[in-house]
């Protein structure tokens, strides 16, 4: 198979944040994003596959929710194939002003056309943490040991590789092994992963998720 350069893929999914507010009233929930050639696709309460376009709002390289429903995403289009991608980092930026609820960023994801993705998330003033939707849970260390704080920026790190494996009887699959860390805006990034798992999703899509 084809293997995209990393500079390619992080031209499409890599996120950043040069400032915050720009003057206007804070957000609730904000997460920084720069796409290149693609669109947001938001899909409504409790992981639905209905899209609704009211939900989420994307100005001057910010993607961000006032909504108050439960379980709700806005994932990213574009013409790559995902299929092809070996091994790649999706990193960036994301806050909130209330810790109570979910924040979070969705990976290998299949919405908007099956309410199934792994995400790094943090609920209620808990750790971020990798879960999963739709699917069964990665194996291994899901938790980074960070806790989400109110008003604060923290920058996330995944990297997604797409390895062989062979079972007892000598079959051969393939999983994905996930890493991932999460830090404090203004601090140092950590030297070592803080979460390390193998999951069973073996492409997808990213996005971003909140929750109330």
């Amino acid at each position: 198979m084809a293997l995209d350069t990393a500079e390619e893929l992080l031209s499409i999914i890599s996120m950043r944040l040069p400032g915050r507010g720009r003057g206007t009233a804070p957000i609730p929930d904000e997460i920084a994003i720069i796409p290149t050639a693609g669109f947001w696709i938001d899909t409504g309460a409790n992981d639905s596959l209905v899209e609704n376009d009211d939900l989420f709002t994307e100005a001057a390289g910010v993607i961000s929710t006032e909504s108050a429903l439960t379980a709700i995403n806005s994932t990213w289009q574009d013409a790559s194939d995902e299929s092809t991608w070996l091994e790649y980092t999706f990193e960036g930026e994301m806050q909130t002003d209330t810790i109570s609820g979910e924040i979070g960023v969705s990976f290998l994801s299949q919405f908007p056309d099956s309410a199934v993705c792994y995400r790094l998330k943090a609920v209620d003033g808990g750790t971020f943490r990798i879960t999963a939707t739709g699917t069964s849970f990665p194996t291994g260390d899901l938790e980074t040991g960070v806790e989400v704080q109110e008003g604060v920026w923290f920058l996330f790190k995944i990297n997604l590789a797409k390895v062989q494996v062979e079972d007892q009887g000598g079959g051969i699959f393939f999983e994905t092994v996930i890493s991932a860390k999460v830090w404090p805006q203004g601090s140092t990034e950590p030297p070592d992963w803080q979460a390390v798992c193998q999951g069973s999703l073996q492409s997808g899509r990213v996005g971003v998720y909140a929750g109330s």
